[in-house]
């Protein structure tokens, strides 16, 4: 908790004395949710290689080749690919899906960017290609896709302007389930 947030605690404390704290939930899932990613190293390394993408197709030159593609119908609409945010896992979710509609059309960008005579560039394209390419990346592109798409409801509403805990906690408990639901593997394969 930072500092601020103390003093305002501590504050609500000295004019409410019965006043409760209670910690944003919001933030209680973004650090749930950190957790997950962390101790999941294909989840992690996937969620790095999305963040790596938005600088390099941050240079207008980059995000021009990205757009050429566009015109070519079974790449389908160019969007432009989003940074992360480091408190807003709706943020997340976003990049995540933008780059997943948008695979081959980064592939295709980032193998012409490994032939720039820029070698910073060619080599971040090049390791960043290669990344794409990999199977684990994928994997857990597809598998943040899904988790994010359960949780973001979730985040919006805990970070909404009308909120009680009843309908908090009956929103958290349902998406438990629905990811517990979803993850659980066929018998056969446990």
């Amino acid at each position: 908790m930072s500092g601020v947030q103390k003093c305002v605690a501590a504050r609500m404390q000295e004019i409410v004395p019965e006043a409760v704290y209670v910690h944003c939930y919001a933030h209680r899932l973004h650090l749930a949710l950190q957790d997950t990613l962390e101790a999941n190293i294909v989840l992690r390394n996937a969620l790095g290689v999305v963040q790596s993408l938005h600088p390099l197709f941050h240079s207008p030159k980059r995000e021009a080749i990205l757009k050429s593609f566009a015109n070519n119908d079974k790449f389908g609409k160019y969007i432009k690919l989003k940074s992360f945010c480091a408190t807003r896992w709706t943020c997340r979710l976003e990049a995540v899906k933008l780059v997943h509609c948008q695979i081959l059309r980064i592939l295709l960008t980032l193998k012409q960017g490994s032939d720039e005579k820029d070698s910073k560039t060619s080599v971040d394209a090049l390791g960043l290609f290669v990344a794409v390419c990999d199977f684990q990346f994928l994997l857990g592109l597809e598998v943040l896709k899904f988790i994010f798409s359960f949780t973001n409801p979730l985040a919006t509403y805990l970070q909404g302007k009308e909120i009680d805990v009843g309908t908090a906690q009956k929103t958290a408990l349902g998406t438990i389930a629905t990811i517990k639901k979803y993850g659980k593997l066929p018998y056969y394969l446990e």
